[in-house]
């Protein structure tokens, strides 16, 4: 017996992300040592504003190009393809820096909230810079499949190089460190590109029809990038107008907590889009249709008990992690979880819409999903003043996502057939388990109290025992996922 290379790619993609969430949680937990409540404030709010510009410049290539370096005919074909991602990279990060240079206080001003904090503008545009270098080679390797490069340039860039430099360059101002960690994140993804310059430098195909190619697929998903980062800025860029940097921070933490669920499911969606998009070409698609039942089982299990245990144990973990000081984000994360399951089926099938239809199904629901958040929003400040404007930004952040949950499900129904009455029994079927082991967590936790150590034991056990039960309830899809991860060795 021996694991199917899919399986292998998918585990050590996965184990990736794991690194990168762990070391997300690091770094926060440095800061929050060296620059307190502020600087977490801060820190958030410039990785916000890097996440809001960042699908404008790229024009939405972090999807395209590896879908078309995946569907390449030839070497030419696919040198094109690299080249117009580099040259739309290039011109991006040309203007980041001019931007940088003659827009710094008023930008300061207007995202900030001051023109004190024009240092932090100029670092925040350095930031994008590396980020989009990064963002070049990743999909290019993603589109080739190389799957042990993109990881490695992922932990590198993501994990090694924001770790090191919190902890040995803690003597700096803020500013300065998000400066160092931009070109060192540049200056690494350029050193990923060299193996494969003569993709980038050597003469190809038709250059003109490849950018028209990337760009006719990527700019009508450039509204959906734009808006599912509007999800998680637009209310820390709104409400750092009304409050402190300190609440802001409280708030950017919440949206990171959900975020970080994207970032674990997130390996999935990572190889399905190149993978998806090989198998309609070599016209397989029964083959998704038969993989995309048990797929959608294992997600319905996994996020609800993720979001159980999330609600029942973050306050220990809050107060572990950061410090008693960012207690009051509590009550904000646990608003924010309620969106956690829908969430996880937005990221997880977005790429088998993309890979499958031209029409950008995922910026049609990303825009009506929006809308919702914003509308709803807006009630809940203007009719609901007695409910804290940090709170009605939660309420409505989880109002949007849960639109965008419902309205993936629709599209996806539209291209593939689902029995909607069996998909809510099953539903039906892992609220009711989950509920129970949500009562098994909190009579746990009344009886450990706050020692993380013991936590973090029982909460293995509990996933053990999830798992295990069901085992015993015949869930389909684990005896599905047996066959998918193991081949026999013919």
């Amino acid at each position: 017996m021996k694991i199917k290379p899919f399986f292998r790619d998918l585990t050590l993609t996965f184990f990736t992300e794991i690194i990168v969430l762990l070391s997300f949680f690091l770094v926060y937990r440095l800061i929050a040592n060296n620059y307190g409540v502020q600087g977490v404030g801060e820190y958030s709010l410039v990785k916000r504003i890097i996440s809001f510009l960042q699908p404008i410049f790229f024009l939405g290539l972090g999807i395209g190009l590896p879908r078309y370096i995946a569907y390449a005919a030839s070497e030419e074909e696919r040198r094109s393809y690299a080249q117009s991602g580099l040259l739309v990279t290039v011109a991006a990060i040309i203007v980041a820096i001019l931007s940088a240079i003659i827009l710094k206080n008023q930008f300061s001003l207007y995202v900030f909230g001051s023109v004190q904090y024009s240092d932090l503008a100029i670092s925040s545009f350095f930031l994008f810079a590396g980020l989009a270098m990064h963002g070049l080679v990743y999909s290019y390797l993603r589109g080739r499949i190389l799957v042990v490069l993109f990881n490695y340039l992922q932990i590198i860039n993501f994990s090694i190089i924001p770790v090191a430099v919190f902890i040995f360059a803690k003597d700096y101002s803020l500013d300065i460190i998000i400066k160092i960690i931009g070109i060192s994140t540049f200056l690494v993804a350029f050193f990923f590109l060299i193996p494969f310059r003569n993709d980038f430098i050597k003469s190809g195909g038709n250059l003109k029809k490849s950018f028209v190619d990337l760009i006719q697929y990527s700019f009508p998903r450039i509204p959906g990038d734009f808006i599912l980062v509007a999800f998680f800025s637009l209310p820390t860029i709104i409400a750092v107008n009304f409050v402190s940097i300190k609440e802001i921070g409280y708030l950017s933490l919440s949206q990171s907590i959900i975020n970080a669920v994207g970032t674990a499911i997130a390996p999935l969606g990572l190889l399905l889009l190149p993978k998806v998009s090989n198998l309609m070409v070599r016209g397989r698609r029964q083959t998704i249709e038969v993989n995309l039942d048990f797929f959608i089982c294992a997600l319905i299990d996994f996020s609800l008990f993720l979001f159980a245990q999330l609600v029942i144990f973050i306050d220990i973990i809050i107060v572990f992690w950061l410090g008693p000081d960012f207690f009051p984000a509590v009550f904000l994360i646990r608003i924010m979880a309620v969106s956690v399951f829908f969430y996880a089926f937005y990221v997880s099938i977005r790429s088998v819409l993309d890979a499958v239809e031209n029409k950008p199904l995922n910026t049609i629901n990303l825009f009506v999903s929006l809308a919702v958040s914003l509308i709803s929003g807006s009630i809940l400040i203007i009719f609901f003043r007695f409910i804290p404007l940090l709170v009605s930004f939660s309420i409505a952040f989880v109002l949007g996502m849960l639109y965008l949950g419902v309205a993936t499900y629709g599209s996806l129904k539209k291209i593939f057939y689902r029995d909607s009455k069996k998909d809510a029994k099953y539903l039906i079927s892992s609220i009711a388990v989950n509920s129970f082991f949500a009562v098994v967590s909190l009579i746990v936790k009344s009886v450990i109290g706050p020692n993380v150590c013991l936590l973090i034991w029982c909460l293995a056990l509990i996933g053990l025992l999830y798992v295990l039960v069901l085992w015993r309830l015949k869930r389909k899809w684990i005896w599905q996922a047996v066959g998918i991860i193991i081949k026999k060795n013919d």
